[in-house]
């Protein structure tokens, strides 16, 4: 990567010198456009958002002199780009505001397309897909739902060109899309949502070769291996399920790995982390081996998800891996797991907040609380108890009265 990037670098030294005696504004378009490509380019290594800046002025001198020429096919492709970059930048600053400006660019350069140039329309239709599915101001069940309708579309139109490589991607991101559309929906639509996603998975695996696109296998394998477990939280043949979402989980981990794709990597690993440790408490017989199984995987997904740069999964990724040291302490009477596992939660607790998250806030006070009681330390566990109690009131009452009963009762004894 170091390498490529010296040579794009090297390249645009070129284009500076190129631009400085370029006469023509048709040669002054082509450099410009080739200079906002390179600082895309180079982005994705350094400096990100200082590159994807330059990169938009650049397109942005392309554009005037399109525009002062009248040449709408490369009005449309600088369009198209410039809406990229707002993309990649809302990722940096200003989300929302920077996604709406890329869809206004998108949509531009759809207006200047027009359906006769069908490779582009389904590019250009794709990314605004894209800009739907990363909004998220409150309305992101109506995105979705329209990010839906342009894949759709889309895809029907790959299909027909006979194009496979964007049937693949266009179905992996269908897939997602309705993943995300059930995971905002706790209704009976959930499990038809999830179907849907995997139909979607599916399909871009009978359309995928391993050795010519193997990341997309892995996506699609990782993409039916989430839609699977998820399923088995709502269906009564739990164990199935999370077994076959470990079957596609191992099938995207013979690509995902910590060098080459190291979020993807440590994302599958917690998610077959979760899927050992819901078997595990329904199969006693082989909990052991399933929740060291468990551990494993939520581990390694830790190798990757740090505190500091990725504190969001850090979280997840913590707090189950504290729930699988419990459940190993209660079959094994190890302390070695409960003492870990009291430090797990401590640390945790250091992160989350009542504020943001007050279910998960509850949930590992009352399970640091218990732990504690199984340290011996009644005293120490009664104010985790009690904090526990009070959050869950705001939106449990009948679930914290059995919180205040278990308190109650160790006050008792203690």
């Amino acid at each position: 990567m170091e390498y490529r990037i010296n040579d794009i670098k090297e390249g645009l030294k070129g284009l500076r010198k190129q631009l400085s005696s370029a006469e023509s504004d048709v040669e002054k378009l082509r450099i410009y456009t080739a200079m906002g490509n390179s600082y895309i380019l180079i982005s994705d290594a350094e400096d990100t958002r200082d590159n994807i800046l330059n990169a938009q002025l650049c397109f942005d001198e392309a554009g005037k002199i399109a525009e002062r020429i009248g040449n709408s096919s490369e009005l449309a492709d600088i369009e198209e780009l410039t809406g990229f970059a707002f993309f990649k930048l809302s990722f940096i600053e200003n989300r929302n505001e920077n996604l709406k400006l890329s869809m206004e660019h998108y949509l531009n350069a759809l207006s200047l397309l027009g359906h006769e140039n069908l490779e582009k329309y389904i590019s250009v239709r794709y990314n605004l897909a894209n800009v739907y599915l990363a909004l998220r101001d409150g309305n992101e069940r109506e995105y979705i739902l329209k990010a839906i309708d342009i894949l759709k579309e889309i895809l029907e139109i790959s299909k027909t060109l006979g194009r496979n490589q964007s049937t693949v991607t266009i179905s992996n991101t269908l897939g997602t899309a309705y993943l995300l559309l059930s995971e905002i929906t706790s209704n009976s639509l959930k499990g038809s949502y999830l179907e849907s996603a995997m139909e979607f998975f599916n399909e871009a695996l009978q359309h995928i070769e391993f050795e010519e696109s193997p990341l997309d296998f892995a996506s699609a394998h990782n993409g039916m291996g989430v839609s699977l477990m998820k399923i088995g939280d709502i269906n009564t043949e739990k164990d199935k399920y999370y077994r076959d979402a470990i079957t596609h989980l191992d099938m995207a981990l013979k690509v995902y790995t910590p060098e080459a794709s190291p979020s993807d990597f440590a994302s599958t690993e917690y998610t077959l982390g979760i899927c050992y440790f819901k078997i595990a408490l329904i199969d006693p017989e082989h909990s052991k081996e399933l929740l060291n199984k468990a551990e494993n995987s939520l581990r390694q997904s830790l190798e990757i998800f740090d505190r500091d740069s990725s504190p969001k999964e850090f979280l997840k990724v913590e707090c189950y891996l504290s729930q699988v040291l419990r459940e190993l302490y209660l079959i094994t009477k190890d302390k070695k797991y409960l003492d870990e596992c009291v430090e797990r939660f401590k640390s945790t607790l250091t992160i989350v907040t009542e504020e943001k998250d007050p279910l998960t806030y509850a949930t590992i006070n009352f399970l640091l609380g218990e732990s504690l009681y199984f340290q011996g330390k009644l005293k120490d566990s009664l104010p985790y108890y009690l904090e526990a109690e009070r959050v869950t009131n705001s939106f449990d009452p009948s679930l914290a009265k059995k919180i205040s009963d278990v308190r109650k009762n160790i006050q008792a004894i203690q």
